[in-house]
């Protein structure tokens, strides 16, 4: 039976949007150029043109999650340009505006969209591959990406090696979600590209995404197999990393670069075959989940006996002293030390203290970090801490208007999974928990 012209429209102009929607993806993850404000301009302007086409065809959220959700972001947006009558530094406000904008943008594009969430779980797994294809093939030519010469940590093509952790652990649960051997490949590159970033945080969260996973699917015997091929196999390939300097080491020429970024080449379309080959051959016994249960007990119960014979030593090494910082080599893996985040975080938590109620104003941070600092080269922009951030530059209004949002989109996703056909529950837990990592 034909559809009838009103439903052949309607379905042109979803899937009108559903590329569009893709397009400005693609241009934030691949020509963003990190925090380059000035191409903020032309992406941010189309993510608008972005958010008022799908709004326009499919209609924003309407239930209470959805509105609460979309009322404190664009209460956030809101907020957030206000902060620029009594900023520290007006610029710096208006252009944080600006991104909060975009980033609200995104989020009406994404509410709008949410009523295909295995549609759109497909595409975000399909822009992923395509990111960490090309993030471990400019770790493979050198021309790709000149900068490798002098930090390795892995980061082109978003110039930040935490945000393309964090995209690595988010690709955790559309992989798994995936199944078969396109989630096992994926699954290998997300889990070589997180380690490569030598990023702690993305790497806590992917293991995180991955057990959140386990709790929630019920094919976990499958899940398991799956995590054993693919972030087995992309593990045991960071171990041979690193011992190839052209490919971990900081200031390496470039003829090591190429020499190992060859051989590094080789190996990883090596250990996509054998992830492709070994994914639907391996079986485990069905047994293998209580083991992995109570491996996973054994494990929590050794990591919190270890934090707490060593606490103090630890609490010495991650509020270190700004003279004893650490570099960006492989070695910050296994490092507790804050990178000067402890001491961030007490200069914005001094910077709420002196301005409870409004903040210091949005993206002021530079100027607290300048004006309370005691001695280290180390410049940021940001404390590294988001829900801290909000309430030194925002004030309490800030970081509940913030709180609002997350909890709302959480109530959201948890309603939406729950009256979810069965075969999109898995896609919607699987956005879910990608969504989570950025929370």
């Amino acid at each position: 039976m034909l559809a009838s012209p009103a439903v052949r429209i309607a379905g042109e102009r979803a899937g009108a949007a559903g590329l569009t929607a893709s397009a400005v993806a693609f241009c934030a993850l691949f020509l963003a150029n990190g925090s380059d404000v000035s191409r903020l301009v032309w992406i941010g302007g189309l993510a608008l043109v972005l958010a008022a086409l799908v709004a326009a065809v499919r209609g924003v959220a309407t239930g209470r999650a959805g509105a609460l959700f979309l009322g404190c972001l664009l209460g956030l947006v809101v907020w957030t340009g206000a902060s620029t009558v009594w900023s520290l530094s007006p610029d710096s406000s208006w252009q944080a505006t600006n991104r909060v904008l975009v980033y609200a943008a995104f989020a009406v594009a994404g509410t709008a969209l949410a009523a295909r969430p295995s549609t759109v779980a497909r595409v975000a797994a399909v822009l992923l591959a395509a990111l960490f294809g090309w993030a471990l093939l400019a770790k493979c030519v050198p021309p790709l990406y000149s900068d490798y010469g002098r930090i390795a940590r892995l980061r082109s093509p978003l110039d930040y090696w935490n945000e393309l952790g964090l995209l690595g652990a988010a690709g955790v649960p559309l992989a798994l979600w995936l199944r078969g051997r396109a989630g096992a490949v994926l699954l290998f590159a997300a889990t070589l590209v997180t380690l490569l970033t030598y990023s702690r945080v993305g790497i806590a969260l992917a293991l995180l995404a991955g057990v959140a996973w386990l709790l929630l699917d019920r094919e976990r015997v499958r899940s398991l197999g799956e995590l054993a091929v693919g972030g087995g196999v992309g593990l045991a390939l960071f171990g041979v990393a690193l011992a190839l300097p052209g490919i971990t080491s900081d200031g390496e020429p470039e003829h090591v670069r190429w020499r190992d970024g060859l051989i590094f080449a080789v190996l990883v379309l090596a250990a996509t075959a054998l992830v492709a080959f070994l994914a639907p051959r391996l079986r485990l016994p069905a047994a293998s989940e209580r083991w992995a249960a109570r491996a996973g007990v054994v494990a929590a119960v050794a990591v919190v006996v270890l934090a707490g014979v060593f606490a103090q030593r630890l609490w010495h090494g991650f509020a270190n002293p700004v003279t004893s910082q650490i570099g960006s080599e492989s070695s910050n893996v296994a490092s507790f030390n804050s990178g000067n985040r402890w001491r961030w975080w007490q200069e914005e938590w001094t910077a709420f203290t002196d301005h409870p109620a409004l903040g210091t104003g949005a993206g002021t941070f530079h100027v607290t970090d300048l004006r309370l600092r005691q001695s280290s080269l180390v410049t940021t922009d940001e404390p590294h801490n988001t829900p801290l951030q909000m309430l030194g530059e925002l004030g309490l209004p800030g970081l509940l208007l913030y709180l609002g949002a997350i909890a709302a989109a959480a109530a959201g996703i948890v309603r939406a999974r729950r009256a979810a056909a069965p075969e999109e529950r898995a896609a919607v837990a699987a956005l879910g928990l990608a969504l989570a990592v950025f929370a």
